[in-house]
């Protein structure tokens, strides 16, 4: 394989979030390859197979959570299997690396912290820039409707349905057909989104269309593209660093669970788009959650038993 190839594999995926995790994974790759292969402009199937195995012995050296080394591993499988496919290898140099089964309780789900009040933090954000504005419609989405961020980065002015009229609503289109889907708009979501709509106008310095992207990266010049989800990402980190590391998907597991807890199971699939194993990813998290939770009111009981016992064995 030449390296030519590797960008090959690559433009063939339009998203462009998967692009860039492939991308993270082939150039590590491609960097072991490279040191054991110097001087050749190509990697035969012994040298791709041997820089596997050293790439994925540093990763687990680094103490990588198995679901890294996991998708690691289904990445090298993809690339491998693309290569075959094109004729560029005749073997599979990852057929003797075993793949990681993941359970539930390998994936380390954040939720938002108790004392975080989103309302306060959105109106703390200035209102006189085109980039605070952007900040503080993603910041609204997330807590508001639990959106992914490549859901978040794809939503156009279009998929804002009748927000002058008695039943407005929004359109969340997603690449899997079964996950897209229409919410339900509140008067006070409307009333946000008309704010930020309203600043983005007098921001923006071209006309706004209904298939124009509402999160655009620049004010000056309209964008075919739309932002990416690592914008999302460092918009969340930069805004609630005081509250420690938070990821964009704590807030769809904070609101996933929330409907766990009120029992609204239907808005599982229908808010959220999730599938049957996601459901069922969350409501373990919710059952871990509640068994800690009765675990800790159960031992603060007991230690104020055992106060009040010594303390009476005192006073007798």
């Amino acid at each position: 394989m030449k390296p030519t190839d590797f960008e090959v594999f690559l433009n063939g995926f339009k998203n462009e979030n998967t692009r860039r995790a492939y991308h993270r994974v082939l150039n590590d790759l491609y960097t072991v390859c490279r040191v054991l292969e110097p001087v050749r402009g190509d990697f035969d199937e012994q040298v791709l197979q041997k820089a596997c195995r050293l790439y994925l012995k540093e990763l687990r050296s680094s103490e990588r959570a198995k679901s890294t080394i996991s998708r690691t591993i289904y990445t090298l499988n993809a690339f491998f299997k693309w290569g075959m496919k094109e004729e560029l290898i005749f073997r599979n140099p990852m057929d003797h690396f075993d793949r990681i089964l993941l359970t539930f309780f390998d994936f380390k789900i954040q939720t938002l912290p108790e004392n975080l009040n989103i309302e306060t933090l959105m109106d703390a954000i200035p209102q006189d820039s085109f980039k605070e504005n952007n900040a503080r419609l993603v910041l609204f989405l997330l807590a508001a409707f639990g959106l992914k961020r490549s859901e978040i980065c794809n939503l156009k002015f279009g998929d804002f349905l009748e927000l002058q009229g008695n039943e407005p609503k929004l359109v969340i289109r997603n690449e899997k057909t079964y996950r897209s889907r229409v919410l339900n708009l509140t008067s006070r979501a409307v009333e946000r989104l008309k704010s930020f709509f309203l600043m983005r106008e007098v921001f923006s310095r071209y006309k706004i269309g209904t298939n124009d992207f509402v999160l655009q990266s620049d004010f000056i010049k309209k964008s075919n593209h739309p932002i990416d989800g690592s914008t999302v990402f460092r918009i969340v980190r930069r805004h609630l660093k005081e509250f420690g590391e938070i990821n964009p998907s704590a807030f769809r597991t904070s609101k996933v669970l929330e409907s766990i807890h009120t029992k609204k199971y239907y808005e599982l699939g229908n808010n959220f788009g999730l599938s049957h194993k996601e459901i069922s990813k969350y409501k373990v998290l919710d059952a871990k959650e509640k068994l800690g939770r009765e675990s800790k009111e159960l031992i603060e009981f007991i230690v104020k038993k055992r106060v009040e016992e010594e303390i009476k064995k005192k006073i007798s």
